[in-house]
């Protein structure tokens, strides 16, 4: 049970989360990457119940066959977050060590009517611009007629030469708020960088995240 990530392009895709982590200070999200979503197939990146989440928003960004390739992306006067161009990342939102890119992420607040929840990436859009490519989400695990294609959670090894990700902070303890309270996004004003294009260059991928 979690959230899913179907792959229905013609080629590799690699996906980068903000997702709420109350262990991270100052702004409690954590932002993470790059996962590989192979063509054909499902990864499941977050393993959760989502009806008993903390919060429901999160944000994501994704990439089709190479950094800086075509993408998924959202928002482009808002939602810029700033993380590491080509390498797999694991890292508080105010730990900008290593982001050297940013990326315009598309901002999203999954319901609470199911424990899993699929986006289904379909065609890229062009790369470097905001408000591109075309998916969606259902409720529910993602659909058989891809889970046929060996579905892969991004826990699993892929490939030689992958970089490991930096441990997780252990602390749980969530600034006080009321019980009805929800935390808004990170504002992201300032934080688009500059990045070297590295074309045609396999991004690593990153392990599943726990909640």
């Amino acid at each position: 049970m979690g959230l899913w990530y179907q792959n229905g392009y013609t080629d590799p895709v690699y996906v980068a989360m903000l997702w709420f982590d109350s262990g991270c200070s100052g702004q409690p999200w954590r932002k993470s990457g790059w996962y590989l979503v192979a063509p054909g197939s499902s990864v499941e990146i977050v393993g959760a119940n989502l009806k008993t989440i903390p919060d429901s928003n999160f944000a994501w960004f994704a990439q089709a066959d190479w950094a800086d390739g075509p993408c998924w992306s959202g928002d482009p006067a808002h939602n810029w977050y700033a993380i590491p161009h080509n390498a797999a990342f694991n890292q508080c939102y105010l730990d900008n060590s290593g982001c050297n890119a940013a990326y315009p992420f598309n901002a999203g607040t999954l319901g609470r009517s199911s424990i899993d929840w699929t986006i289904v990436l379909l065609q890229s859009g062009v790369a470097g611009r905001g408000f591109q490519g075309c998916s969606y989400g259902m409720a529910g695990q993602p659909t058989a007629h891809l889970l046929n294609s060996p579905s892969r959670r991004s826990s699993s090894p892929i490939g030689a030469g992958r970089r490991s990700r930096p441990a997780r902070p252990t602390t749980t303890t969530a600034p006080a708020r009321s019980p009805n309270a929800k935390w808004s996004m990170p504002s992201s004003d300032g934080l688009i960088a500059a990045r070297t294009p590295v074309p045609l260059i396999a991004m690593s991928p990153a392990t599943l995240i726990r909640r």
